[in-house]
């Protein structure tokens, strides 16, 4: 068998001073089905894969910026990185769902076009914070099918907007604590932008302490998750079996404590 496709990657980065940089990226993609997705319809009983799927191509145009710099007697910072990116991904074959999952075939085309932008810095005192934002829009440019036309629809499962923060304080005897806060906006479960998973904030919390005696280290870990005890989607699947008000929304976990310890041997 020859070979059908071509999935090229091209980059180009300038040196802007020695600690930042400008880069443009174009790359292609395949995805082939999920192992969930190649059921066939049940109107071809004797098909062991379904015929209707095609591989997913993509195509990511990308251009950004990233660095880090060391200020002087700037708000107790000494040092800090950030990471600014502008992207498009152009999709064919996009895999979606008939009949709220029953089966799988391939659409005609998506498109998704991001920004991305992080920094993280470090202070003077043990203090670390950083933060990452992402905004992505995702629609179907070509999507329709006997149930329906869906072009222009949001992209199902894709939210719009993660924000996700974190601030730390590294203290003496090899302590450490950690806040973190973690964001993801209102987005669709259904590809006729029917139902909707809500949105939720979510905090967390660490404390950890390293002690080591050599060749021995020791890594004690005691952490809370969902400290608001607030309530989350953890992942939105449409039940196909449950009706014409379909069950969708798999609950994340309320309020959990966990910990653990680490233990290393350097020989």
């Amino acid at each position: 068998m020859g070979l059908s496709h071509v999935t090229p990657k091209v980059s180009l980065l300038y040196a802007v001073g020695e600690h930042h940089s400008l880069y443009t990226t174009i790359s292609g993609g395949i995805e082939a089905p999920a192992f969930n997705e190649v059921d066939p319809p049940p109107t071809l009983p004797n098909v062991a894969l379904n015929p209707l799927l095609k591989p997913m191509t993509s195509t990511t145009v990308e251009v950004g910026a990233k660095g880090f710099f060391f200020p002087e007697g700037f708000l107790f910072l000494a040092a800090a990185s950030y990471s600014i990116a502008l992207y498009q991904i152009s999709i064919h074959n996009e895999i979606v769902p008939y009949n709220g999952g029953a089966w799988y075939f391939s659409a005609g085309a998506s498109r998704r076009y991001g920004f991305e932008a992080g920094a993280q810095g470090e202070f003077q005192g043990g203090i670390s914070a950083g933060a990452s934002l992402t905004l992505l829009q995702s629609k179907y440019h070509v999507y329709s099918s006997d149930v329906g036309t869906f072009s222009d629809n949001q992209v199902p499962g894709i939210p719009p907007v993660v924000f996700v923060a974190r601030v730390a304080y590294s203290a003496p005897y090899g302590i450490r604590i950690a806040l973190s806060g973690n964001h993801v906006g209102r987005y669709f479960a259904d590809d006729a932008n029917t139902l909707h998973v809500p949105s939720s904030t979510i905090w967390s919390a660490l404390l950890s302490m390293t002690q080591e005696w050599q060749p021995v280290q020791v890594t004690a870990v005691f952490g809370v998750n969902n400290l608001a005890d607030k309530s989350s989607v953890a992942s939105a699947y449409i039940n196909p079996a449950s009706g014409p008000n379909p069950a969708f929304l798999e609950p994340g976990l309320p309020r959990n404590i966990f910990t653990n310890i680490d233990l290393r041997l350097s020989l």
